[in-house]
């Protein structure tokens, strides 16, 4: 409505009052104040503390109800704010941002100022606790802000390489709302990843299609819900296959100009496959054998990274009303998601 919000932290060192008791003398918490313009704070209107750290609420008495927070430092920061159907989502960064724990979470009101409530799965990208960081290509993934380009919404954060270097790399992924409101992120990614429709006039179609299986014993509806799983957390994201041949069939109303078809693994190595046997677009065009991307299945490992996915880019444009995916699999098999990408 044009209010203007300055949402901001605050190193609390060695103020026990403000932050939790005697027992943490370092902390950040986010705040949020009212301004007048982007100069001055509103009269009447007073900074107001948002979170605490490794708790749910302000009120929250538990304070390990998050926690993935403390796994070192103890921090709520780099806090960024978007509306999604009425609702507040503040999304933020915990533990300490040069750590493989530095990851990003979210809090959720019906107002700017609170009071917010972070879900019981705050953490949408980041390391697990429960995996070894070796499991994650990126790791110290936080300080986030997100984007909408023509309908799209990506976020742009920063990561580290583990074991590799101390530098901070520019990283860019896409993000959503899943029906229930909850918010995630598609990533921390290593493959390519496709350009925003606005920028390319080339979009995912594949929410558009009527989805048909065969051989797949659940999870087909999240074939083509715009989410991938990356994390152990969110390994319930994938549809499940059983062993022997397994077929996916997408179905348009109308003939469309496709591009390209990625075709994206879950998260567990143990169910992961190696390439696609062949996708056929229409009637005419056939395409066996496409791989995974190498650099996202460590076999050495058995660690697979979050993107791992199957990319067939076509030199042009195929005219079709349909694309089938098949597989031949001796054990069943994880297929998180498939994005069909079409022209307009």
């Amino acid at each position: 409505d044009g209010s203007v919000y300055y949402f901001f932290v605050r190193d609390q060192i060695g103020d026990n009052s403000s932050s939790g008791g005697t027992d943490v003398s370092t902390r950040s918490t986010l705040w949020g104040v009212e301004l007048e313009n982007p100069y001055t704070i509103k009269e009447g209107s007073a900074p107001v503390k948002l979170t605490e750290v490794g708790r749910s609420t302000i009120d929250d008495k538990n304070k390990r109800s998050q926690a993935w927070e403390l796994q070192q430092g103890k921090w709520n920061e780099g806090p960024f704010v978007l509306k999604h159907d009425g609702k507040y989502y503040l999304t933020y960064s915990a533990n300490y941002f040069g750590s493989k724990y530095y990851a990003i979470g979210y809090a959720v009101s019906d107002s700017p100022l609170g009071s917010y409530t972070k879900p019981k799965q705050a953490e949408i990208m980041g390391i697990d606790p429960k995996e070894d960081a070796s499991r994650a290509y990126f790791c110290g993934t936080g300080h986030a802000m997100f984007l909408d380009i023509g309908g799209e919404m990506f976020v742009v954060y920063h990561t580290l390489i583990p074991d590799t270097d101390t530098w901070r790399h520019f990283t860019v992924d896409r993000a959503g709302f899943r029906e229930d409101g909850s918010l995630y992120i598609n990533g921390p990614t290593v493959t390519a990843q496709y350009l925003p429709g606005e920028v390319s006039g080339v979009y995912n179609i594949a929410s558009e299609a009527t989805v048909s299986t065969v051989n797949i014993v659940s999870g087909g509806e999240l074939l083509t819900d715009g989410e991938f799983c990356t994390t152990a957390a969110y390994s319930g994201n994938t549809a499940v296959s059983g062993a022997g041949e397994v077929s996916v069939t997408l179905e348009f109303d109308r003939v469309r100009h496709i591009t390209g078809v990625m075709v994206y693994n879950g998260n567990d190595y143990d169910a992961s496959f190696v390439s696609v046997d062949n996708i056929k677009l229409g009637q005419y065009y056939s395409f066996d054998n496409i791989p995974v991307l190498s650099d996202t299945i460590d076999s050495s490992k058995k660690l697979i990274y979050a993107g791992s996915c199957a990319i067939l880019e076509l030199s042009g444009e195929a005219l079709a009303q349909s694309v089938t995916i098949t597989f031949s699999c001796d054990s069943p098999i994880n297929i998180s998601e498939i994005v069909v990408l079409g022209v307009g």
